[in-house]
């Protein structure tokens, strides 16, 4: 269990290298050891930092094809475990499901119905936690500045 923390950052690590370079092909091909690690450290202990652990699993969720046990199903799962352990108090869980789910589904209104929820969180609550959130908070508040490089124009 004392390895949790260093199964996490590897794994998100490797993660974070592959979608900053999606045509290296020698980082994607060491997918299976990134997600082997984080799946390691959600079996020894899988409410890691308050949701910390589902928290990238629902970026990595809904990034996997099926083949490799990645689905929306998965990613809503991940979601709703990350605000249960946060007590809601995370807007990390709000800013990975609206980032990696709603936007590539294109669900404007509910990408930004989560990213309000997101600065709805009051940093406070959980101050072992406040920098994070704090830091989630900005991006919410630059992905709402930013919304219209992110979704299609709806068509009339």
């Amino acid at each position: 269990k004392q390895d949790v923390s260093l199964l996490y950052w590897l794994g998100s690590g490797w993660f974070g290298a592959m979608s900053q370079d999606t045509m290296n092909v020698e980082i994607a091909m060491r997918v299976t050891n990134a997600l082997a690690c984080l799946k390691r450290a959600y079996e020894l202990d899988p409410d890691y930092q308050k949701g910390a652990l589902d928290e990238l699993m629902i970026q990595v969720m809904a990034s996997l094809p099926a083949e490799m046990g990645g689905s929306r199903d998965a990613a809503f799962k991940h979601f709703e475990k990350a605000l249960r352990l946060s007590g809601g108090n995370s807007a990390g869980a709000y800013i990975a499901w609206g980032s990696s789910v709603l936007m590539n589904e294109q669900k404007r209104e509910e990408f930004i119905e989560a990213m309000n929820k997101a600065l709805a969180i009051d940093i406070e609550k959980q101050p072992d936690s406040k920098l994070v959130n704090v830091l989630n908070q900005q991006r919410a508040r630059y992905y709402l500045k930013n919304i219209d490089d992110y979704f299609l124009a709806p068509v009339e």
